[in-house]
Order: C-alpha cells, then structure tokens, then sequence
C-alpha cells in the first residue's frame, strides 16, 4: 500500500507500536486520553491531510470504552441530566431518574460517533483499526431444555471473544 513512504500510526497503548519501529518505517502519534471520537477524528483527519496513505490505529477500542470514550461520555451525560432533574426539584429514586434519562444521555456521544465513522468512510487513506477484545458468554437452552454456558455469536459472526468497539463498526 505505502511503498517506501512511511505510513501513520496513532497509538493509545502507552507507545507499545515503537517496539516495531526498527522493523517498520512509520510515523508515530502518542494519543492520550480523553478518547473521544473528535480526538480520533482529528488525529486521522490529521494524518490524511499530511499525505499518508495508510494510517492505522492502535487501539480503537478507547473510543468506546476507554477514558472519555463514548461509554464514559454517556455516563457523564446521565449524571448531569440527573442532577438537573433535581435541582428542579424532581424528587424521583436516583434509579428511576436514570432509567428516565438513560436514553437521552446517548445522544451527544453516539452523534459524535456517527460523524467520526462518515468522516472516516470519506478518508482517502487506508485506514486499519487494532481493537481489544473481551470474552464473552450467554446462557442459552440446548436441545433437551438444559441451559448451557455457549460463547456469545455478535451480528457479523464472531463468537466467544468479541471487539470491544461499538457494535456496529464492525460493518
């Protein structure tokens, strides 16, 4: 893809990728937290302005769940919805106010994640994502009607350890 030039790398694994910049010819971006999907949009936004023509990210699995990714963001959200709803005197259980809000509260953070992915699909480099995974189980009833311990399927396939991203970047 890149030929001799180098190409871009945007770290967030506390610069593990310069293990590899003896093997490798490549430029080196040390991103830090807050993670949030502007800092990951300017950073690759960044890297295609500058003329690379491959840019890979390691780890993208901060945008959603690592500090002040949208997992983080959402629960920052809920909290001062909350708190506003009892400044105004709502005096509703801390839980059912969350439960009230919860939907509301993924508003900003995952429109701020819809316009990072449309402006990667826009991006002339090519972009390559490193993403964390988590094992992950369901419960679920076999042929005879016992429930058995089976690894969880997500919607592109993967079974057992699954990408730690939002669901739908997968596709």
């Amino acid at each position: 893809i890149c030929g001799n030039d180098p190409f871009a790398v945007i770290d967030t694994e506390a610069r593990r990728s310069l293990h590899y910049a003896d093997k490798y010819k490549f430029d080196f971006v040390d991103l830090k937290a807050p993670f949030s999907p502007d800092a990951y949009t300017d950073a690759i936004t960044a890297a295609e302005a500058a003329g690379y023509k491959a840019v890979i990210t390691d780890s993208f699995s901060h945008e959603h769940a690592g500090e002040g990714g949208v997992l983080d963001w959402q629960e920052k959200e809920l909290n001062d919805l909350v708190a506003r709803a009892k400044e105004r005197n709502d005096n509703r259980e801390d839980w059912k106010l969350r439960d009230a809000y919860n939907q509301l509260s993924w508003q900003k953070p995952k429109k701020a994640h819809k316009r990072m992915v449309d402006k990667f699909l826009q991006c002339r480099s090519h972009l390559i994502f490193c993403l964390r995974a988590e094992d992950k189980i369901e419960f679920k009833k076999d042929d005879k009607g016992k429930t058995v311990v089976v690894p969880k399927e997500t919607l592109s396939g993967f079974k057992g350890w699954i990408p730690i991203c939002d669901k739908r970047f997968l596709f």
